[in-house]
């Protein structure tokens, strides 16, 4: 009876543990990270190509809830700072983004626990109104600096099967704060590389 028991246990217990790992394997408010952006302005004559730095750095409370400040550099010793906005984090929702000025409301940036072929719907983080749907149309399970992550596939039926990747821990291929996603017409963002106190974690 008593091996019963603590077969039961264990088994309950791994069952709640798998879904704990998989939300802290999600996060992204790392303030250990900086994450390098290729920005190009002018795709036709290659103009105007310039890198920009991200960090989340310094607690901040806006309205009872607590945030980290999104810091942007692009002093390429990154001596020099600026503070753009706010991002906190749901564990089991995702990461929520509060632009400084341009919007008074914060926008759930990135959705935790996707799962192949779920549809979402977002809102942009650049406008009150504007929000665009996305399909999950890929998860898979790749080596990263050593550690195995997923990567999700999300495309939008709605811009013209323009599709975007996730990757845990690191974020989306347009840069952090996915603005490739919203500027796809214009400018072209590349996320370089994403370091960890100073450790490569990520590279083109």
């Amino acid at each position: 009876m008593r091996k019963l028991i603590i077969s039961i246990f264990l088994i309950v217990a791994f069952y709640f543990a798998i879904p704990i790992a998989f939300c802290q394997d999600l996060k992204l408010l790392n303030s250990g990270n900086i994450w390098s952006n290729l920005i190009q302005t002018s795709q036709s004559e290659n103009c105007c190509t310039y890198s920009r730095f991200i960090k989340f750095s310094g607690d901040t409370v806006i309205q009872n809830l607590e945030y980290k400040k999104v810091l942007q550099s692009e002093d390429s010793i990154q001596n020099i700072w600026e503070i753009i906005g706010f991002v906190r984090e749901d564990e089991q929702k995702g990461l929520y983004y509060k632009e400084l000025y341009y919007t008074q409301q914060e926008r759930l940036l990135y959705y935790y626990n996707l799962k192949l072929n779920d549809t979402v719907k977002i809102q942009s983080i650049f406008d009150d109104q504007d929000s665009v749907s996305f399909i999950v149309s890929n998860v898979e399970e790749v080596m990263i600096d050593g550690d195995i992550k997923k990567i999700f596939t999300l495309h939008y039926p709605e811009y013209n099967n323009f599709t975007e990747t996730w990757i845990e821990s690191i974020g989306s291929l347009h840069g952090i704060l996915r603005e490739g996603f919203y500027h796809c017409l214009c400018n072209n963002y590349a996320l370089l590389c994403c370091f960890n106190n100073d450790k490569l974690i990520y590279s083109l």
